[in-house]
């Protein structure tokens, strides 16, 4: 959905992984590889636990 106030894309969506290994993997030791996806993309990734929100342009986080 659009932010009205910056003009980007915002998705919001939480993982349910088997286990914390897995969740522990995607995100990479600190982060790194959400960093990865970030830069890849062109967005900001914010997470608490396995809630994540994804913005930027809508190219972007429905990439993401």
């Amino acid at each position: 959905m659009p932010d009205a106030g910056t003009g980007n894309n915002l998705i919001e969506l939480d993982l349910v992984p088997a286990d914390s290994e897995r969740m522990a993997n995607l995100c990479g030791q600190i982060d790194a590889h959400l960093r990865q996806i970030e830069q890849r993309l062109a967005i900001q990734i914010k997470n608490r636990g396995s809630h994540f929100e994804l913005s930027g342009s809508a190219d972007g986080t429905e990439a993401g």
